[in-house]
């Protein structure tokens, strides 16, 4: 089974994953991706970014630690991305 590969890291308590342009995208492995990051021990219950394979960063949005929806704007940068969305958490 073929899944996505991905980089990730916290940042002003924000966790950013990076699409490594795997096999399948981070997009379309979302609910595997982010089951990961739980098995790593990774806590889901704050703000979470990403980076898809177009460079482009959004949020994803969740609920009880899975998926729900992802949510834009997209930014260009990451840190135009934690900026709006630490402003949105109150971080």
């Amino acid at each position: 089974m073929s899944s996505s590969i991905y980089t990730f890291s916290v940042i002003d308590g924000v966790i950013c994953i990076e699409d490594c342009d795997g096999p399948k995208s981070v997009t379309n492995d979302i609910e595997n991706v982010l089951d990961d990051l739980g098995c790593c021990g990774m806590a889901l219950d704050g703000p979470v970014i990403y980076r898809d394979s177009e460079g482009l960063w959004s949020e994803i949005r969740l609920q009880n630690g899975k998926f729900q929806a992802f949510h834009g704007p997209e930014y260009d940068t990451r840190e135009d991305a934690i900026a709006a969305i630490a402003k949105a958490f109150d971080l």
